[in-house]
């Protein structure tokens, strides 16, 4: 949980008993939220040093303890994570966002009784404390604890915690009640992606109409472009491009992505797009409008409530020998896609090979002869498919690079 300015600093500051205090205050305040900021941009080193160097004057800031806390996990150093924690616990034992975040530290470095235990202090200092209900049933989740993690998720709204109620159902072959809740959430949130792939699992595994009325047979609505088809010189527009991806901050396998052996921007690449990103955010309309029209007669909730007002996130993603991504779909979005700057020449077991199907998120198989699909793209290639359509890449062998830009189409 990113920290937040709160009233311990001004604790801290009287506590040293500092000469203008008020004006001491306001810089100290000041200089905190940058800190904090530092932090919500994924600047952790520096965050942790601006931390660091003020807890040298307000030591007794649990704060500036949770903040150092954060920055250690955003680093990886799990140990120093829990340790800062701890330390903000001793000023203030009763904090129930200080043992939430540690238990995500705990959690992260494999510490999962630890990580436990600290979900439920949090909650028993904040007992409506949604962020650790979902977090603490996520964790028993993982452990195939699946109806206590489902008593979690049903105390919960929020989309996630409703689809991973439902997969707890799922797996413990709860098959009526799976349908009794898939109806339910047709009824209440038909756009929910994350069930709309279960349901989608479930009919082809349990021989029944697919309930959920967002997509169904998601895999045969894959659509194919090229950036050919939108420009006289494509390959010196993709070589341009390229160099400016390569000049973007990017982050090796980013924390809570599928992305494996490769580098992640974060942010939304089309927020301030350069000239070259403008062309492609209006390439990438023009393939969401025929991805539209290609399959509207079908009736599904994708193309019946397609949303008039929208935007597009996109990233940019750098794999490199033994990359690849596991099988994942894009919750947030409505149409997802990808966009190919560069691929694996003379692949190798379809190395670099971008895979569709029903299956992912390790469900249970009752038949394994699910509805997949492989394909081998070339640079330029444009691929969109409902972003509830579960899709991975075949890993990289050859010691190259492949590179693509993907997209959502969000609401």
């Amino acid at each position: 949980m990113a920290p937040t300015v709160s009233k311990d600093l001004k604790q801290s500051v009287n506590a040293a008993k500092l000469t203008k205090q008020q004006q001491q205050l306001q810089k100290a305040t000041q200089q905190q939220q940058a800190i904090i900021d530092l932090f919500a941009k994924g600047e952790f080193k520096k965050a942790l040093s601006g931390a660091k160097k003020m807890l040298l004057k307000f030591p007794s800031s649990s704060l500036l303890h949770n903040i150092a806390g954060a920055s250690h996990a955003g680093l990886l150093q799990f140990d120093a994570a829990i340790f800062s924690y701890k330390k903000a616990i001793k000023i203030e034992p009763n904090s129930p966002e200080t043992y939430y975040n540690m238990a995500a530290a705990q959690n992260d470095k494999g510490s999962i009784k630890a990580a436990e235990e600290s979900y439920k202090k949090a909650l028993t200092l904040k007992p409506d404390f949604a962020d650790a209900t979902k977090n603490l049933g996520s964790l028993l989740h993982d452990c195939q604890r699946y109806e206590e993690a489902q008593a979690c998720f049903d105390k919960l709204s929020d989309k996630y915690s409703v689809a991973k109620a439902l997969e707890c159902s799922y797996r413990l072959a709860q098959y009526d009640d799976v349908n009794t809740r898939i109806d339910t959430i047709a009824v209440q949130n038909p756009s929910n992606i994350r069930v709309a792939a279960l349901s989608a699992y479930a009919s082809h595994q349990l021989k029944q109409p697919d309930r959920f009325p967002f997509c169904k047979k998601p895999n045969e609505l894959v659509a194919f472009g090229n950036l050919k088809d939108h420009m006289p010189d494509a390959d010196a527009y993709i070589a341009a491009l390229l160099d400016e991806m390569n000049n973007k901050t990017t982050t090796w396998e980013p924390k809570n992505h599928a992305t494996k052996s490769g580098f992640h921007t974060a942010g939304n690449l089309f927020a301030t797009p350069s000239d070259a990103l403008k062309i492609l955010e209006a390439i990438v309309e023009k393939e969401l409008a025929s991805f539209y029209e290609k399959f509207k007669h079908l009736g599904h909730g994708l193309t019946q409530n397609w949303p008039k007002e929208h935007h597009i996130k996109s990233w940019y993603v750098r794999m490199l020998k033994n990359g690849h991504q596991s099988a994942h779909i894009h919750s947030a979005g409505c149409v997802s896609g990808v966009i190919y700057l560069k691929t694996v020449s003379e692949p190798i077991d379809n190395e670099g090979a971008i895979e569709f199907g029903l299956h992912g998120y390790d469900y249970p198989v009752i038949d394994a002869n699910y509805p997949h699909q492989t394909y081998q793209p070339n640079p330029g290639d444009i691929i969109l498919f409902p972003s509830s359509l579960f899709h991975q890449t075949v890993p990289v062998l050859k010691d190259v690079e492949r590179c693509v830009i993907a997209f959502d189409l969000r609401k």
